[in-house]
């Protein structure tokens, strides 16, 4: 049977759904996550106090917590079973656009308008690094990173564009991995 959840007082700009299937969780520009029981349609409840509107929303595999992205910069950590927010992350990045969470739920990798890419611990808060337009900045990488051109510089090989990406998307890859 289709269903129509409404309830948002602006435009939906973010839907997740819990992996068992049981719950969707909706973000929106009215500044508030709406959390539905999708086989009734019906809303269990609304978690207010979003720091502006909501960009990405994504949830943990237990669906314990939800994590979501505003606009103005900040990740939010939800406690889906009370409906408080637990940790606000200030990114320092305006237009957070989207958010995706590694299979332990314990890192956020989140996406800006400025083409920046962000990983985060959710419980310190902290910044564990960062691809910012196609120039990954990485304490874990830099130095392979660095010695990598060394090699291309000294060997006289010259990578494609293709190439290049490739090695960046490896890298990128190889930073969710090593912090898991």
């Amino acid at each position: 049977e289709l269903r129509t959840f409404t309830g948002h007082t602006a435009a939906v700009s973010a839907v997740a759904i819990t992996p068992n299937g049981q719950w969707a969780v909706s973000g929106s520009s009215d500044c508030t996550l709406k959390v539905w029981e999708l086989e009734s349609g019906r809303l269990l409840w609304t978690l207010n106090d979003h720091p502006g509107g909501v960009s990405g929303v994504a949830l943990t595999a237990d669906a314990r917590w939800a994590v979501s992205a505003s606009w103005h910069g900040t990740l939010s950590v939800w406690d889906l079973r009370s409906g408080l927010r637990v940790r606000a992350i200030r990114t320092l990045s305006d237009g957070l656009v989207a958010v995706a969470l590694v299979p332990d739920g314990t890192r956020a990798l989140c996406g800006s308008a400025d083409g920046t890419l962000k990983m985060w611990d959710l419980d310190t808060g902290r910044e564990l690094g960062r691809m910012m337009r196609h120039s990954l900045e990485l304490d874990d990488f830099q130095e392979g990173l660095r010695n990598l051109q060394l090699e291309q510089r000294v060997s006289g090989d010259q990578l494609s564009e293709e190439d290049e990406a490739m090695d960046e998307s490896l890298l990128l890859s190889q930073l969710a991995q090593s912090h898991v």
